[in-house]
């Protein structure tokens, strides 16, 4: 490893982190639901906790991991035992649902390189610090939060083709009233989750103060493309409010116009009692 790193570069304060490794493997796991960092930390001795919000622990050698409060954990090379014994402390204090495998997603950082720089297949620093382990496991969890947002969206989509291809080849709702309400309360229910995420857009905290940390998360969410992910989603979202909006107008529609054949039907029973009754009358 390098010298420590000058405490003060880019007038933030700048806290080196010691690692056996050079190469370092990271992997970003994703749950549903936030996690509640307090309560995690509490679970650990004080020397293991690096940071608060961001969770950061150090665990043995070159190992970190690092737990968002949105859902995400991100490892740094941590073997598989370790990642499932932080996973499985995880479920245990907050009854969560074990992590969803489709939503995972790895990175390579390089230590000791000649600058800070992100390529196609992994990420150079200069030297690694806390800000740095904080900056890129923010990027990174925001990105398999991303993913989950965006599986969601692909099934929102998948469940209402078949009513979109109906009103396409017969200009009617064929389906049940009952099946219309399901989907636009999934996707109604999908789209108040990626609400609630959207924050996943606003820069860290770390980079407001710092240009290379600025600089190092820009080149990252570049490299992710995680304003053209967003932008994709968002007009998928706008999509699926505008096929809501429809699909409620219509059943709206529906259920007027039977009301109406009703009122008829109603009509047409009293008339034919009011007959039967007046010629009954004669006999």
């Amino acid at each position: 490893m390098n010298d420590a790193p000058d405490p003060h570069a880019g007038g933030t304060l700048f806290t080196p982190v010691r690692v056996e490794a050079r190469r370092l493997e990271l992997r970003a796991d994703y749950y549903s639901s936030p996690i509640d960092l307090g309560v995690l930390k509490a679970r650990y001795p004080p020397f293991q906790v690096l940071s608060a919000d961001p969770l950061v622990l150090s665990l043995s050698k070159s190992a970190h991991v690092v737990v968002l409060r949105f859902g995400a954990v991100v490892f740094w090379q941590c073997e598989d035992s370790e990642c499932a014994d932080i996973l499985e402390e995880i479920q245990l204090v907050t009854k969560l649902d074990p992590p969803a495998r489709e939503v995972r997603d790895a990175l390579v950082v390089l230590v000791d390189q000649a600058e800070d720089r992100v390529n196609f297949r992994d990420v150079w620093l200069k030297d690694l610090t806390l800000e740095h382990i904080r900056i890129i496991s923010q990027t990174l969890g925001r990105s398999v939060a991303l993913k989950q947002c965006e599986l969601s969206v692909t099934q929102a989509l998948t469940k209402t083709t078949p009513i979109v291809q109906a009103l396409r080849d017969r200009g009617a709702l064929t389906s049940s009233e009952r099946h219309i309400l399901k989907t636009v309360g999934f996707t109604l229910a999908v789209k108040e989750t990626i609400l609630a995420k959207l924050g996943l857009s606003d820069d860290p905290a770390e980079t407001w103060d710092s240009e290379r940390l600025s600089r190092l998360h820009a080149l990252l969410s570049d490299h992710l493309d995680i304003k053209k992910r967003l932008s994709a989603l968002h007009e998928k979202m706008e999509f699926l409010s505008d096929l809501n909006l429809m699909l409620l107008t219509l059943l709206q529609n529906r259920t007027s116009h039977r009301l109406e054949w009703i009122v008829i039907l109603l009509i047409v029973i009293e008339v034919a009692f009011s007959f039967v009754h007046f010629f009954s009358t004669f006999h």
